[in-house]
């Protein structure tokens, strides 16, 4: 099975989400509204093989920590991210799977 590894990049109104595979390769990158639900649909394809769920911590990360970990995502957070060194959610996501 394949395992994927997400980065969040969320903001007031929209999060960015990048799915990366095990070896790298980007699957998906989409925006949608910073809500636990909409979020937590535009994974659905990939939920079997979600290894991390990363989002950088932020006035929005705890609440959505707890909703998306209630949902049964695999979610981390309380990371600090430095936007200098990718970007944003592809960073995250890159930064998760290794």
């Amino acid at each position: 099975m394949e395992r994927y590894y997400v980065g969040l990049d969320v903001s007031k109104e929209k999060t960015a989400i990048c799915v990366r595979r095990s070896d790298g390769s980007m699957d998906k990158a989409c925006e949608t509204r910073s809500d636990p639900d909409a979020i937590f649909a535009a994974l659905a394809p990939f939920r079997d093989g979600l290894e991390r769920v990363i989002l950088e911590t932020g006035r929005m990360a705890n609440w959505l920590y707890d909703e998306l970990t209630r949902r049964g995502l695999p979610v981390r957070h309380q990371i600090i991210w430095d936007p200098e060194c990718s970007a944003g959610q592809e960073g995250l996501a890159h930064t998760v799977r290794v």
